[in-house]
């Protein structure tokens, strides 16, 4: 048939309705055009149907001329209720209607193709959605020109580059620059210091630290371990001649030689000076989500790179989530054989944008374990995590003896998963949790800390479930919230007795009673001060200022989201995670973090950016030095790991 040597194109075109807001009914509709690129007319065999993936979850309307035969979050199958809507060409399906406000291009459909009745498939290139009134018609886009990606920096660049910035330098009077540094005695306490931070800056394309051994004329380099500095602490003395870095530890040792080496990179290389420095919280951390998007593992290694790079102390692996489950446990392989690969025709359909074609798999044992020697070698702490009770929809599709055969919950998600929860009381719960939680934390054994996720858990959870409505009534538990807790409650003893590790957890499950070991991150500025006031250490990650993958303004064709509104360098660089902390809970803000949802990122581009720069070094030093403006500047002398140096 003509179509099927012919490519197709899906064209969309989202229509806001006035006045919609989120918790309108329905905030817009999307009209789509189905044509064959060379313009021929599109015949298709009878029964055949179009799917689609948005992440607005689409609903039709009787004018639409479809219906929905299958549907998981914004995943949908439709079919033609007549011959009108596949007998014309282009085909056209109009008015399908938006449960959320689409604020981006990319919140329109991503992924499409055509199921034809032998089940085969034939994949759809799909355009960036148009907008007939685009969002950004009425906010204003003032000093949001894409800051948060591309600030440009002025002209004359400063005399140091250095990212987070030192909390105290002093420049010297000579005029000599140095751009390589050798190790002159090297120690064995040291030496794998010098040699991974060197290893390090090659992969970054700075050619700055010389191979232990090498004989060169680059300035010799002195290192030393002192008592009267903090584990974390170093002193850095670059003259004309010669270098030296002491420090209170390893880790010390580790921070100085990253500065050494971003000043040696920098254009002009590095100035006579004196420096003084040491984190201000123990915390500084960034999130990479891998489940909803699959990054090869090396891509992962280069993330750990990247944190090490801004001297961030934690790499936070969201490792599953209703889209995908992305390691091994051997006592329950399918989570991996099932649950890591989603694609047309498989238990996992395709989501957040991939096609009909397999995606993804579980990453293997051997792969986590480079990314654990890598952590290790540049003094990076993992935190690997598992999001229960809820966002387990992998976990339910892929473990049936997960699911409470009485359950008649219809509880669903904001992002569109029916009863995606674990059940507690159920019989097979807890075990399975205990075979999870060992395999992680053998899979990552230098990790104190394990997160157990704890967010989104829908209300109304469990409302049909007998087996949880027996482990309600011998607990005397009258609410979602108060299931939530108690279960959190028993999965953290149960860690604790298997594997010894702290828990961490997101503010949703420490807000609703359980306590975490570990920390609680917050998602506002306002849970970490009630996080705080009950008593937990807290991990600060606001939408409004810490998620990357928030756009700086409305323009519609900006690549990422907005639900947390829009999101600039500026914002980025005015956030105080303890503004308006009462003195008696300041000392229990733990950290801050970076943290992006891979929904619409596709590389790690994103992490290499100043936004990322800012939350570094509001960690390390408490502010940024010389706002926005100075963060760009001091960072444009720097290479960046993304762009070939």
């Amino acid at each position: 048939m003509e179509f099927l040597m012919t490519p197709l194109v899906l064209r969309s075109t989202y229509r806001r309705r006035a006045g919609a807001t989120a918790d309108s009914s329905w905030c817009g509709t999307f009209d789509l055009e189905l044509a064959s690129t060379s313009g021929a007319s599109i015949e298709l065999p009878t029964g055949s149907r179009l799917a689609l993936w948005c992440t607005m979850q689409l609903e039709p309307t009787a004018a639409s001329g479809v219906r929905v035969v299958e549907r998981l979050a914004g995943h949908l199958v439709l079919e033609p209720t007549g011959r009108g809507v596949w007998a014309a060409s282009p085909w056209r399906i109009d008015g399908l209607q938006s449960r959320f406000p689409a604020r981006h291009a990319n919140d329109g459909p991503e992924a499409a193709w055509v199921v034809l009745p032998d089940h085969s498939t034939i994949e759809i290139h799909v355009e960036p959605s148009r907008a007939s009134n685009p969002p950004s018609a009425d906010h204003s886009d003032a000093d949001n020109d894409a800051g948060n990606r591309t600030m440009v920096p002025s002209s004359e660049q400063p005399v140091v580059s250095v990212t987070p910035y030192p909390r105290h330098i002093m420049l010297g009077a000579g005029t000599a620059r140095l751009q390589h540094a050798r190790l002159a005695a090297p120690a064995t306490a040291v030496a794998e210091v010098w040699s991974s931070v060197a290893e390090l800056a090659r992969r970054a394309g700075w050619d700055v630290l010389d191979p232990i051994g090498a004989d060169s004329d680059a300035a010799p380099t002195t290192l030393a371990i002192v008592d009267e500095l903090d584990e974390e602490a170093y002193d850095l003395d670059i003259t004309e001649g010669a270098i030296t870095v002491r420090a209170g530890g390893v880790r010390g040792v580790r921070h100085g030689l990253v500065t050494l080496s971003q000043l040696l990179a920098s254009k002009g290389g590095a100035p006579e000076l004196h420096i003084e420095d040491e984190p201000q919280l123990a915390f500084r951390g960034v999130h990479l989500d891998l489940a909803r998007r699959w990054y090869e593992p090396d891509v992962v290694e280069q993330a750990i790179d990247i944190a090490a790079s801004r001297k961030l102390s934690h790499v936070h692996l969201h490792l599953t989530d209703d889209e995908a489950w992305r390691f091994h446990v051997d006592a329950h392989p399918t989570l991996a054989s099932v649950g890591g690969t989603r694609g047309h025709g498989r238990a996992l359909p395709p989501l957040c944008g991939s096609g009909p074609a397999p995606y993804g798999r579980a990453y293997t044992d051997a792969e986590i374990g480079r990314w654990v020697q890598r952590a290790v070698a540049l003094g990076i702490t993992l935190v690997p995590g598992v999001a229960v009770p809820g966002h387990c929809h992998a976990a339910l599709v892929a473990v049936a003896e997960l699911r409470d055969p009485g359950d008649a919950s219809t509880a669903v998600s904001v992002q569109g998963y029916p009863n995606n929860v674990l059940v507690p009381g159920l019989s097979t719960t807890m075990p399975f949790l205990e075979a999870v939680f060992s395999a992680l934390a053998g899979l990552f054994p230098n990790s104190p800390t394990l997160h157990i996720g704890g967010d989104e858990v829908p209300s109304g959870s469990w409302d049909g479930s007998p087996a949880t409505t027996a482990y309600a009534a011998a607990r005397t538990l009258t609410s979602t919230s108060q299931i939530e807790a108690a279960f959190h409650c028993d999965l953290i003893d149960m860690i604790a007795a298997t594997t010894g590790r702290d828990v961490a957890m997101w503010e949703d499950a420490a807000l609703a009673g359980a306590e975490p070991s570990g920390y609680a991150v917050a998602w506002s500025a306002d849970a970490g001060v009630r996080l705080a006031e009950a008593g937990h250490r807290v991990v600060m990650v606001p939408g409004q200022s810490n998620h990357l993958d928030m756009t700086p303004s409305r323009a519609w064709e900006l690549p990422g989201r907005s639900w947390a509104g829009d999101v600039t360098l500026t914002d980025t660089c005015s956030f105080d995670p303890i503004a308006g902390w009462a003195d008696h809970i300041v000392d229990r803000l733990h950290g801050v973090q970076a943290c992006i949802w891979s929904e619409h990122i596709a590389d790690l581009d994103i992490f290499d950016t100043l936004s990322c720069d800012a939350i570094a070094e509001r960690g390390w030093t408490g502010r940024i030095i010389g706002g926005p403006e100075g963060l760009a500047e001091r960072s444009a002398g720097l290479p960046r790991f993304t762009n070939g140096g």
